[in-house]
């Protein structure tokens, strides 16, 4: 399950972008991890929350992907 969604993670352009990892992978569960740097800020200096916004995503989706039958995408 894992090899599967580590392929599919390792083709986004946009986790590499900002530096994301994929930490783990369970039924019905995925853990994308990001430090935290500057580069990916707000005028604040708060991590920004499209970020944030684009790691949940991925998550979400690998997590439902666990659940679903070998030859499904999301």
């Amino acid at each position: 399950m894992y090899d599967r969604i580590k392929q599919s993670f390792d083709k986004q352009g946009i986790m590499k972008t900002i530096g994301a990892q994929l930490e783990e992978v369970q039924q019905g569960q995925a853990k994308i991890t990001c430090k935290f740097s500057e580069h990916l800020t707000q005028h604040n200096g708060f991590f920004h929350a499209g970020v944030l916004t684009t790691i949940v995503d991925s998550a979400c989706g690998y997590a439902a992907l666990t659940t679903m039958p070998e030859n499904s995408n999301v």
